[in-house]
């Protein structure tokens, strides 16, 4: 029998820029200020294509946590 239980591993959402483990309004002003920007390893760029935009709006909301 396998067990794929590893207390060491941390699944941190995509979207979770600042590594509390959640995606919420600091991850969203943080997508805000770098709306629009393209380039190559931005911060926001959840999807990485290069250009903060709507497809990252997108992700965030896909792993935004509910209170």
């Amino acid at each position: 029998m396998v067990d794929f239980y590893d207390k060491n591993v941390s699944l941190k959402p995509k979207a979770d820029v600042n590594g509390d483990s959640k995606v919420d309004f600091l991850d969203f002003n943080v997508l805000m200020v770098h709306w629009g920007e393209a380039g190559a390893n931005i911060i926001g760029d959840f999807n990485s294509d290069g250009v903060v935009d709507f497809l990252d709006f997108n992700m965030l909301m896909v792993n935004w946590i509910t209170l």
